[in-house]
């Protein structure tokens, strides 16, 4: 590794350095976002990406999304390495670029994780699983970085509902007890709920510790949508933990917070869990529920919701009702 690295030119050197930030596999966006700092022009990147593809230090791999890459772990940890021991000052921009972009990238799924192509978005943050991972470690090693955690908190949210993981729960609970989280108060109420989503997977007791933090904070904040949110989960929480006679007049509350929004996307949701409610408090309205509830999730494009409910369903009529 030493005699290959020292046949390169300097540029190609810090290129090479800097992608060994990267966890798994990275696109030419993400090579762009973290390479292109202070000496190197992000129009430069291309091409030196490419020369390291030639000289076998960099692999690249075309899926059906286009062409990712990649260093052999042993050329990584090299350049790992190296990186630290020239300038721990650009190593640590490396990694802030690198936390920053796929923050972004967190940020820009987000809004359609509910909707008609959310297919293609959970196939995204699939890929870069490894790397959001990476990167809130980077944020949750940053004294100043609680916002940044509770931002990937708040994105990520139905990624990690949908795909059932708690992965990156135990970075996002620390960041929460941070004094400085306080400072914004909507954030924080967000990533409460995110904490009482993901715990859910650990720990019930855990997850409506969360689901009440937030409920409280949303109350003081007044936010329809977050009261809309916050109460939602802590219904289905209520449910799992055999409490569903307490969960059911929240359900029914994010319901009418949920239709005051006209969010066909957070009435779905809202729908959903009282549902689950129903089956032990009010089986009767269980069928008016379901049909406004399939009603909202056809309107919004919402494909995981609606397989959620129908295989609820199915279960409900196998069961007798």
């Amino acid at each position: 590794m030493e005699w290959s690295f020292s046949l390169l030119n300097e540029p190609e050197r810090s290129v090479l350095q800097r992608l060994s930030v990267f966890a798994e596999g990275f696109d030419l966006e993400a090579a762009e976002s973290v390479c292109g700092l202070g000496d190197l022009d992000v129009f430069d990147v291309t091409d030196l990406l490419g020369s390291l593809i030639d000289k076998s230090l960099v692999v690249a791999e075309p899926t059906g999304a286009g062409v990712r890459y990649r260093l052999l772990e042993t050329i990584r940890q090299f350049g790992a390495e190296h990186l630290v021991e020239q300038d721990e000052r650009e190593a640590a921009a490396v990694g802030a670029a690198h936390c920053a972009h796929f923050l972004s990238v967190a940020e820009r799924a987000a809004p359609h994780l509910t909707g008609p192509e959310q297919g293609n978005w959970y196939d995204r943050l699939d890929a870069e699983r490894a790397n959001l991972r990476r990167a809130m470690e980077f944020a949750a090693g940053d004294p100043e970085g609680t916002e940044l955690i509770l931002r990937f908190g708040v994105a990520l949210r139905r990624y990690w509902w949908v795909r059932s993981r708690a992965e990156a729960i135990d970075l996002l609970l620390p960041a929460l007890a941070r004094p400085d989280a306080e400072q914004n108060p909507y954030l924080l109420c967000g990533a409460l709920i995110t904490a009482a989503y993901g715990s859910r997977f650990v720990d019930i007791a855990t997850a409506r510790h969360y689901a009440e933090l937030a409920l409280e904070t949303a109350r003081r904040l007044n936010h329809e949508q977050l009261l809309a949110e916050s109460l939602t989960i802590l219904c289905a929480i209520c449910y799992f933990a055999g409490e569903a006679e307490i969960g059911f007049p929240l359900g029914l509350e994010a319901i009418e917070q949920a239709r005051l929004l006209s969010d066909d996307v957070l009435l779905g949701e809202s729908l959903a869990m009282y549902l689950l409610c129903c089956k032990v408090v009010e089986r009767d309205r269980m069928g008016e529920i379901f049909a406004e509830a399939i009603s909202c999730v056809q309107r919004s494009g919402d494909h995981f919701l609606a397989a959620v409910l129908e295989n609820n369903a199915r279960r409900g009529r196998a069961g007798g009702g």
